[in-house]
């Protein structure tokens, strides 16, 4: 069983996930800039409202999971 506020993924995979729910996301929004047909804009909207719950659900995820997107460390050590 998962743990409340824990995807159990690791570091990489949540990061993933992040990344995929921003471009679904932008997509969405693309999608609804250029919907014309009154069906088409339901259903842009729709989508575009999900996109943007499932991108914030897992930014809040990675948060609680203390997930660091940038890691100095990893720079430095690539410098030497």
């Amino acid at each position: 069983m998962v743990q409340e506020g824990h995807l159990g993924f690791d570091q990489p995979e949540i990061l993933k996930l992040v990344w995929e729910a921003h471009a679904d996301w932008v997509d969405a929004d693309c999608f609804f800039n250029f919907a014309l047909d009154p069906d088409l804009i339901d259903y842009a909207i729709q989508t575009l409202g999900a996109t943007e719950s499932k991108y914030r659900y897992l930014l809040k995820q990675a948060r609680h999971s203390q997930v660091i997107a940038f890691d100095p460390d990893l720079l430095q050590e690539v410098s030497q």
